[in-house]
This record gives structure tokens, C-alpha cells and sequence, in this order.
């Protein structure tokens, strides 16, 4: 992200560090729409996957207890969330961004036959950074990675919360649009 792009981020949205040095757990980037196909390699190109990475996943209530207990491979969860059985396919991982290392949480939705992308930044990784405004850049280059890597439509930032936006144009007055 150029320097000049951030600082303009920046003026609408640096509240978002007070707000976590008074207890808010994470702010997020949010994608609506992100293509469902060729999942499973952009999955793979952000994190090593192993067949537990997925373990804490939202299955659909179309899932049996032997489906949901089963061991699967990471290839078997992307198919239960396309084919509809995980209505949540998520993970935790850590990316080390500009001198920070930032804990994350990537969740893919399927909802209607549309598929979002939602990633949570935790706060700690960014109060604990050396730089915390620098951390939250990192961050948000972090989510406007993933919105190219999933191939999503657009990229929003904003707080904890569900009211989420709903497309590129309609937009709650909390969220920010970066690109």
C-alpha cells in the first residue's frame, strides 16, 4: 500500500488502536464476495494446511455426527464447505508483517451461494508490535493480499461486529473501504 493511501486510511481509521488498548479483541478486513473456485490452492498459499487446521469449522446442519467427527484431509474440507456441508470453513494462523507478528483468523461464508471472506486481526500482535500504527498497516496490506489471492470484489475494514457489508455498495457507516 503506498504511504500516501495509508496515511489517508489512516485519518479514518487510526481510532481503531484506542479502541483495542480499551479491550477491543480485533479489528477485521472483510471481502462480500470472493470467487469460490480454485479454493483449496489459495488456501494453500496462505498457510501450511494440515488436516487439523480446519478442526474448528461451522458445520451446516445437513451434517451428520460421523461427517463432523471424521478425519478429513484439507482437500475434504474444501469439499464439504463448496458441496455445502461446512457453512464456516476457518483457520488461525500467524503472518509476520512488517516487524509484527500479527495472529489471524481467515473464515470463508457460504452463504445463498455467495462466498465472503472475513479476517480477524487479534489484537495482541499489534499492541505488542514495537510499531502498532505500522502493525495495523501491515495488516491491512495482509488483507488486501488475501482479497487479490481469493480473488475478492472488494476490501473493507472495520470493527468487531456482525453488521458486515453486504457488497462493494452497500455499506454500514462503521466500515471503511481500502480498495
Amino acid at each position: 500500500m503506498e504511504a500516501s493511501r495509508f496515511e489517508e486510511v489512516w485519518t479514518q481509521f487510526q481510532w481503531v488502536l484506542a479502541e483495542m488498548r480499551g479491550g477491543m479483541g480485533f479489528f477485521e478486513g472483510y471481502v462480500p464476495s470472493v470467487r469460490p473456485d480454485g479454493l483449496l490452492e489459495a488456501l494453500s498459499g496462505v498457510a501450511r494446511l494440515s488436516s487439523e487446521a480446519f478442526a474448528g469449522s461451522v458445520w451446516s446442519n445437513q451434517a451428520s455426527s460421523a461427517v463432523v467427527e471424521g478425519h478429513r484431509s484439507p482437500v475434504q474440507w474444501v469439499e464439504h464447505f463448496r458441496g455445502g456441508g461446512i457453512t464456516t470453513l476457518h483457520f488461525d494462523y500467524v503472518a509476520e508483517r512488517g516487524g509484527a507478528d500479527l495472529s489471524l483468523k481467515l473464515m470463508l461464508d457460504s452463504e445463498a451461494g455467495a462466498t465472503s471472506l472475513e479476517v480477524v486481526c487479534y489484537r495482541e500482535g499489534v499492541l505488542e508490535s514495537a510499531d502498532p500504527k505500522g502493525a495495523v498497516r501491515a495488516a491491512i496490506e495482509e488483507f488486501m493480499r488475501l482479497r487479490e489471492v481469493f480473488r475478492g470484489d472488494a476490501l473493507f475494514i472495520g470493527p468487531d461486529t456482525l453488521n458486515r457489508p453486504r457488497g462493494a455498495e452497500d455499506v454500514p457507516g462503521e466500515w471503511l473501504r481500502v480498495e
